[in-house]
């Protein structure tokens, strides 16, 4: 993570200094734009020189090598990303280990759920096994020994984990409350009026041994009573290649939309039954107390949280336009006041007080602030409210994997705050509705919009005041950490028990989610604007710099805890989606160039008919080009996922940055740039594990029963 905010530093450095050097020949010094803000189109026709087909080109030109820059510091980025590998013991169990979903949990026409006892679960386990080793039989031409190492069907396990969890609590609240009245009868305690304070002690301490009975009875009899099932089965096969033949597993493409294959066993058609199978993913990584939520249930409530969540944002960043409707009122007033006069006979006193508020709201340090608190907004409902309710929405989802659940929330907060950081700034509206008004309805139109986009820099400002408040304010308060320290403080004085004042002293978990996609939506910004305003390029490359400096300081001084990152997965996925924003950019300038036509003449520039045709015929490379980019990384992306947690391989490719490095004799210098130690690949020292072989001691037992976990 760290590696990747200061490759993201580097690059976009490096993109303000090539963006220098190839506008400072142009008409006008273009290169100034890099310090005062403005739009390079706007800067370049209010010089006086006209529009045409050779500076498109060039402008287009000099995008795409902003995106080759862009893809190189990626590609050095994917070289030096090393993704969580399981050791070799857990990944050989792993390769060995199928999943079975679907196993039927309730009647299909009385949707009465099954029951079972310990024998009937019993019996489960061997129909699964009998119907495997069946499969081999006729399939491979096994014969004689099980294929079958492990079974372990999963039962429903949230309501016993919840009621062990509050019979814990509950025993440790009235050893807390015993503690109290111990010290009471000592005299030892000073608190006022110790007689009401003894009767509300027992009080509560009678209320908790009533719960305590009342839980150990539900615990007790969850372990001698009947069971759910939840719907799945972990079965642990002799060899790997009897796993992968079951899975059937084809090639990786980038289209591919189902990740299992199916299992079908029974005698149709009364006794037939078609489960999911795919490979089984580390058990730490599994929640166990998810697993019989329903595949439909979560997409429902993911997607009815979604809908509300966009209903929340509409409503809340709705203020931020209010304020700049303020703003442009006021100076309109303030240029107005003498017309107001003329119809309204206003004392002397009255019109100077008037003319003194408005003036002092529309110059001075007054406006400023006006000006600053759009985007001072923004930030607030990006940095705090989105990131709180999109962790209750993976809550109330139930993800049956905590990976799972950590891709959901960086995937939700990345969509959100490019709606609210990209989107409609780029459009020129700062709400929901203002996007719903002013959508293009008609092709023309949309050449109008992006006609006014490209000609103005008032989306460049909005775009610079937003990364300038990301930067050095959102930087300042988590360097401070405000957030945890005043949640700690108040929790501090509500503690009872030694576990609660236990964790007070352990440092929250770092969100990996919502850091990867707030940065990847700058990143995305600063690529998508920085080819009107190059001034976003030097912006961003200060954000990505404090984000470094101020996330370095908190990882290594345990501010936050480094907690798990999606089995490294995340880190994967920030890859693909810079490769996927590189592309984007493309395929955009190439609607432009295709649209030549339409837009030129909105802008009222000639174009030739040759001329026309070059700019159709780039921007038909352009939208090649970045569908091709798109493509190549998702596929990229499923197969760096199953090489690392598979078969615990990495990609070792030697990125071009360091091939060009090593040939001018500065491998040294980026390395030192880029803040990476240069270090030959370790060899892994561990003992081969076989099936047969007896487990080593100092190896942990790998295994798939949940109700263990």
């Amino acid at each position: 993570y760290l590696t990747y905010l200061r490759a993201c530093a580097c690059m976009f450095v490096t993109l303000a200094l090539v963006k220098a050097v190839l506008l400072s020949p142009s008409p006008g010094c273009l290169a100034v734009a890099l310090v005062t803000g403005e739009n390079i189109v706007e800067l370049y026709l209010r010089d006086g020189h006209d529009g045409g087909a050779g500076p498109a080109v060039a402008w287009i030109v000099v995008c795409v090598i902003d995106g080759c820059i862009a893809l190189l510091f990626i590609q050095f980025i994917e070289a030096l990303d090393q993704p969580v590998v399981p050791d070799a013991h857990t990944r050989e169990r792993m390769q060995r280990t199928i999943w079975l979903t679907m196993l039927p949990r309730r009647d299909l026409h009385t949707n009465k759920t099954f029951e079972l006892g310990d024998d009937e679960l019993d019996q489960v386990r061997k129909d699964l096994v009998k119907a495997i080793d069946d499969q081999a039989s006729s399939c491979w031409g096994a014969s004689g020994e099980s294929v079958v190492e492990e079974c372990q069907v999963a039962f429903v396990l949230d309501s016993w984990h919840l009621a062990q969890t509050e019979l814990r609590l509950t025993e440790e609240y009235m050893s807390a409350r015993q503690s109290s009245l111990s010290r009471l009868a000592a005299k030892s305690s000073g608190r006022p009026f110790p007689a009401l304070w003894e009767a509300y002690l027992k009080f509560r301490l009678r209320r908790l041994q009533a719960r305590r009975d009342v839980l150990g009875t539900q615990c007790r009899n969850f372990a001698s009573g009947k069971r759910q099932l939840s719907g799945s089965a972990f079965v642990t096969l002799r060899t790997a290649e009897q796993c992968s033949s079951l899975l059937h597993e084809a090639a990786v493409t980038c289209w591919g939309l189902r990740n299992h294959s199916f299992f079908s066993f029974g005698r149709p058609p009364f006794a037939s039954v078609t489960l999911g199978c795919k490979r089984a993913p580390v058990p730490a990584d599994i929640d166990w107390c998810n697993l019989h939520i329903g595949v439909q249930r979560r997409c429902l409530v993911l997607s009815l949280s979604s809908v509300l969540l966009f209903l929340l944002m509409f409503v809340l960043v709705t203020p931020t336009s209010l304020v700049v409707l303020s703003t442009a009122v006021i100076q309109n007033l303030s240029g107005s006041i003498a017309t107001i006069e003329n119809v309204l006979d206003f004392s002397n006193t009255t019109k100077f007080a008037v003319e003194g508020t408005l003036g002092g709201l529309s110059s001075g340090i007054e406006s400023s602030v006006v000006s600053q608190i759009p985007t001072m907004v923004l930030l607030l409902i990006n940095s705090c409210v989105l990131p709180t309710v999109i962790e209750a929405v993976g809550n109330l989802e139930r993800c049956y994997r905590k990976s799972t659940f950590e891709e959901h929330q960086k995937l939700l907060n990345h969509i959100f705050l490019l709606l609210n950081t990209v989107m409609f700034p780029f459009i020129g509206v700062s709400t929901l509705a203002g996007a719903a008004e002013q959508a293009p309805q008609k092709l023309h139109h949309i050449v109008g919009r992006t006609q006014r986009i490209l000609v103005s820099s008032s989306v460049g400002q909005y775009g610079l005041k937003y990364l300038m408040s990301a930067a050095f304010l959102s930087s300042t308060i988590a360097l401070l950490d405000v957030t945890q320290v005043l949640a700690k403080a108040i929790s501090r004085r509500l503690s009872l028990t030694q576990r609660e004042q236990l964790e007070l002293r352990t440092p929250w978990p770092f969100a990996w989610g919502y850091w990867y996609a707030w940065t990847l939506s700058i990143f995305f910004m600063s690529l998508l604007m920085g080819g009107c305003i190059p001034a976003m390029h030097l912006m961003a490359a200060a954000f990505f710099c404090l984000r470094y400096l101020v996330d370095r300081y908190n990882l290594q001084n345990q501010v936050f805890m480094c907690a798990t990152d999606a089995e490294g997965s995340l880190a994967l996925t920030a890859i693909r989606d810079m490769k996927v924003a590189v592309g984007f950019c493309w395929v955009l300038l190439g609607a432009l160039a295709v649209l030549s036509r339409r837009l030129f003449t909105a802008l009222s520039w000639p174009l030739s008919d040759m001329e026309e045709k070059l700019l159709m015929s780039i921007g038909v490379l352009l939208l090649i080009a970045g569908v091709a980019v798109v493509g190549r990384a998702h596929t990229m992306f499923r197969r760096q996922v199953q090489l690392s947690r598979f078969r615990g391989e990495t990609a070792s490719n030697t990125p071009l940055l360091c091939l060009a490095a090593r040939m001018v004799g500065a491998e040294g210098a980026l390395a030192m740039l880029m803040g990476v130690k240069l270090r030959p690949p370790q060899v892994s020292a561990e003992p081969e594990v076989n099936a047969n072989d007896e487990l080593p001691q100092k190896l942990a037992e790998v295994h798939w029963d949940g109700a263990r976990f």
